[in-house]
């Protein structure tokens, strides 16, 4: 059976505009150092003939510079305790990839979506990883994005209405019915306001809802 949590983030964040405006979200003034203009969806890579089942890569330039950097996204609806080696695993293959393609290895930064339908904290799981002392490696160590959707309030946090709606149906799917209707009521009012050839089409049956962006 497809996740549906899954299926529709990835649909939501494969978008160009979505992920540009999640990425200056998450980086603050940092992002102004990419230039996310020229964000790039790496769809697939094959790697000793297997494909490497990411969820979302984006390479993107460095500003006034000719180096690039790659953003690992990883979708987890429910707690995951590995996801840190799950994703170091992809990182390390993803280095063999450049090397392979370009000569050369690139930056790579894992940034965790955690959609929260469990009661699960990643950033304590990280911040207990990275206080491990160990006086060889102290310097070197990995760098994770961790973006928390039940932290965040997206009508308030986002600007495009794909985003606030997208977002804020992922972080309700976990509430009780009661609250669920509330903020469907406030999804529909942003769906309606959008412009038709942008409009979600949701289709409703026995099955659970279709939600497909147009182009």
């Amino acid at each position: 059976m497809p996740d549906y949590h899954d299926i529709f983030w990835k649909l939501l964040f494969q978008r160009i505009d979505c992920a540009i405006e999640f990425f200056r979200f998450i980086l603050n003034e940092k992002s102004e150092l990419l230039e996310l203009e020229n964000l790039v969806l790496i769809q697939e890579i094959d790697y000793r003939k297997k494909k490497l089942l990411y969820d979302i890569l984006y390479e993107v330039p460095i500003r006034s510079s000719n180096e690039k950097l790659y953003f690992l996204l990883e979708h987890k609806s429910r707690r995951a305790n590995d996801f840190t080696i799950q994703m170091m695993k992809y990182k390390l293959i993803i280095h063999k990839w450049q090397k392979k393609e370009f000569g050369r290895m690139y930056s790579i930064i894992p940034v965790l979506f955690y959609q929260g339908l469990e009661n699960w904290n990643p950033e304590n799981d990280l911040n207990e990883i990275k206080a491990l002392n160990n006086p060889i490696l102290s310097q070197n160590k990995e760098e994770f994005l961790i973006f928390d959707l039940q932290k965040i309030e997206p009508i308030r946090d986002f600007v495009s209405p794909e985003l606030r709606a997208g977002l804020l149906l992922l972080k309700i799917i976990r509430y009780e019915w009661e609250q669920f209707i509330e903020g469907w009521r406030k999804i529909r009012n942003i769906l309606n306001s959008m412009e038709e050839a942008k409009r979600v089409v949701v289709r409703q049956a026995h099955q659970p809802s279709l939600i497909v962006y147009r182009a």
